[in-house]
């Protein structure tokens, strides 16, 4: 992993602005060489969070939002935006497809037309469903009737989208 790091993220933090969790991160950047380093604690708030997701039937919840029970649901919730390569998510959509595989997208962005181009170019309209804007106080439930969630960006660690998933047990 440490290879890996130096070989790859250390490169693109020397070069961009780059946020730390903790003071303690920081430092040890500075000692590999990044000069543009903030602190800024990154974490999720507790208040905001559905404490008690468990307790609800996650299989009424898919009804709701057009799934069947069994569906194998694979979420990416982010901005359409080229950084995050929804279009990207298509393609690898399209190579792992099944009958009861479903891809479920949340977010907007400038990449919005292009993706329903895409899904209609790639013939997998039937297996994906697009939700340009989920309010916060339901957002618990799209991470709660996935089965995977799924995250492009490259340069990303802890996307709030990545934590929320995590909370609410998802695999990655």
């Amino acid at each position: 992993m440490d290879r890996v790091f130096r070989e790859t993220t250390l490169k693109v933090y020397k070069n961009v602005r780059v946020i730390a969790k903790t003071i303690d991160a920081k430092e040890e950047l500075a000692k590999l060489g990044v000069r543009d380093c903030l602190v800024a604690p990154v974490g999720l708030d507790s208040e905001a969070l559905k404490q008690d997701y468990e307790k609800y039937d996650r299989n009424e919840i898919r009804k709701k939002w057009g799934f069947q029970e069994n569906d194998l649901i694979i979420s990416f919730v982010a901005r359409m935006q080229p950084e995050k390569h929804p279009l990207e998510m298509l393609d690898i959509f399209t190579k792992i497809r099944h009958k009861n595989k479903k891809l479920l997208m949340v977010g907007r962005g400038l990449l919005e037309n292009k993706l329903y181009d895409k899904v209609q170019k790639l013939g997998i309209g039937d297996q994906i469903v697009y939700i340009s804007e989920v309010k916060y106080d339901e957002m618990w439930q799209i991470h709660y009737i996935a089965d995977y969630f799924v995250n492009l960006r490259t340069d990303e660690i802890f996307g709030m989208a990545i934590m929320e998933a995590v909370y609410y047990q998802r695999k990655l």
